[in-house]
């Protein structure tokens, strides 16, 4: 898939896509957001730039549980680690069980596939945001990395899109636009450069 061209910058989230309709007039014509994170589509993962596996496919069409990684925003510098992640599904959830199998695949790939590539060595940790769109009316935002010894998942309860209650489409866009921050330097290369 190309990366878009400085002129066509970037897509909206899928969040802001999901309700054009009913909050037209809160994004105004020609809205990027570029302007509102470091992070940009055309990073070493979304420009392929790794070596593809089997099993390592950035979404499952065939299976039952059906998934799609949307777009992967990331520092085109890779002077952070950091990746922002879109996870499309389509599924009827519990909300009171635990992460979908096709989350927790979506995840571990993405990091699998960034810890593989050359750019990111110089980094212990790799921080994933990704925001998990279960079905047109319900998702979550999940939070990721790998400590060196297992894999640290957090992430909020199942939200609602539509109903009574208040819209979390401001709290997915503040999560989504949010700036890295953090060390994720190796210690043993900070400790030798200096």
């Amino acid at each position: 898939m190309p990366c878009p061209s400085t002129v066509a910058l970037m897509h909206y989230p899928l969040i802001l896509d999901l309700f054009r309709e009913k909050y037209a007039t809160s994004v105004r014509k020609g809205f990027c957001l570029d302007s509102l994170t470091t992070l940009r589509e055309c990073g070493a993962t979304s420009k392929g730039k790794w070596k593809q596996q089997p099993g390592l496919e950035l979404a499952e069409k065939l299976s039952t549980e059906r998934w799609q990684i949307l777009r992967i925003l990331e520092d085109l510098e890779h002077e952070v680690p950091h990746a922002v992640c879109d996870i499309r599904q389509n599924i009827q959830v519990d909300r009171k069980k635990g992460l979908t199998v096709a989350e927790v695949k979506a995840i571990m790939r993405v990091m699998a596939v960034r810890i593989g590539l050359d750019c990111y060595r110089p980094h212990s940790l790799m921080p994933i945001l990704a925001i998990s769109y279960l079905n047109r009316k319900q998702g979550r935002i999940l939070q990721v990395h790998h400590d060196g010894k297992r894999v640290v998942i957090q992430y909020t309860k199942v939200l609602d899109f539509d109903g009574l209650e208040h819209h979390p489409i401001e709290l997915f866009l503040r999560y989504y636009c949010s700036q890295p921050v953090g060390k994720t330097a190796n210690k043993q290369k900070d400790s030798s450069s200096r």
